[in-house]
Order: C-alpha cells, then sequence, then structure tokens
C-alpha cells in the first residue's frame, strides 16, 4: 500500500521541557519589549516629575565661605556665587551665577549686595581710591552702603537704583546667602525668574 503525501503524521505533544522553554522565552521577549518602550518613555517624562523640585529653588541659600575669610575692618571683599544647576537632563554642579560684594561690619555683622550693576548688568567692584563701589562699563557709582552716589566729575550716575541688597544669613560658622538676581535698567528691583 502506498503512503498518501497529503496525509501528514499527527505531531507528538511538545515536550515538558519543551513547553517550558518556549514559556521562558517569550516571557524574555515580553520583558526586552517593556524594557524598549519604558526607558525613553521614563527620559521623555522626568522633565516633568523634577519640575515640582524647582519650587524650593527661592528657599536655596548659598554658602560664600566661613566668617573668618571676612576682616572686620569694613572693607568689601568680592565672592562669586556658584549654584548647582540642574535643566531638563543635565545637572551642573558648583556654576557660577554671579558676584556678591561683601562687607563685614562687626563680629556677626554683614552688607551683602549683588555686584551687578542695576544698570545694564555689568560687574561692579570695589574702588578703594574713591572708597566706593564703581561699574567701569558706563560709570555708575554706590556708597558703600549699596545707595547711589553722584560721580566725582559730576556726571550723571546712569544706575536707576543703588546695588540690589541679598538676604543673608550666619549657619555654622558660615555665610550664606540667597541669590537674587534682578532685572537691569529699572528703578524698582523686579526678580529675573
Amino acid at each position: 500500500m502506498k503512503a498518501d503525501p497529503s496525509h501528514t503524521p499527527p505531531a507528538d505533544p511538545p515536550s515538558p521541557r519543551r513547553r517550558m522553554s518556549r514559556r521562558a522565552a517569550i516571557g524574555v521577549s515580553g520583558l526586552l519589549g517593556l524594557a524598549a518602550v519604558a526607558a525613553p518613555a521614563a527620559l521623555f517624562l522626568d522633565p516633568l516629575r523634577r519640575r515640582g523640585d524647582k519650587a524650593g529653588a527661592a528657599e536655596t541659600w548659598t554658602g560664600l565661605g566661613a566668617v573668618s575669610r571676612f576682616p572686620e575692618d569694613g572693607r568689601p571683599r568680592a565672592v562669586i556665587v556658584t549654584e548647582d544647576q540642574t535643566d531638563a537632563w543635565l545637572s551642573r554642579p558648583g556654576v557660577a551665577v554671579g558676584h556678591a560684594l561683601v562687607r563685614r561690619t562687626g563680629p556677626a555683622e554683614f552688607t551683602v549686595h549683588s555686584g551687578v550693576c542695576p544698570h545694564l548688568g555689568c560687574s561692579v567692584a570695589f574702588d578703594p581710591a574713591g572708597d566706593r563701589f564703581r561699574c567701569p562699563c558706563h560709570r555708575s557709582s554706590f556708597a558703600l552702603d549699596g545707595e547711589l552716589t553722584p560721580n566725582p566729575d559730576g556726571a550723571p550716575n546712569p544706575a536707576p537704583r543703588g546695588l540690589d541688597p541679598l538676604e543673608w544669613r550666619l549657619r555654622d560658622g558660615r555665610l550664606e546667602v540667597r541669590w537674587v538676581r534682578y532685572l537691569p535698567g529699572l528703578p524698582d528691583r523686579i526678580p529675573v525668574s
């Protein structure tokens, strides 16, 4: 008798080992597929998760150094202000955001001003010859308390307001400030967001 070519013999049922291997392969493939979708989704959504972290930014105190770093003679000292910055996907520690003009007037007394000129945003420095702060860009002049002063030659002071004061505190023998940058060119202090 001749075998019918269209007729195939029934297949043997898969062995338990083969069934377990098939299920394991399906499970591993599913996990890899989930990871392939979840990782980019988490990366995409991470900035939204961190947006709530910025709510406490106004409460951030930045250290300027040990109190002993500042002499009690009232002579101003310029200090670079650095902050750790994080944007959507990048963290940068110790980024210079400006400089502060610090005067220690007593054992635990300070005046701290932003070193950013309120005229157009140039850097203000201490002028020991005139015992004042001066902006080299457009000749703005400020007293040691941050108030506007007339220029010695009678030229008008272009700054619309005095130097911007910074809130400070002493903590564990260190001077800390709340760094705020204000819009230049305006008589009112409007923080830059």
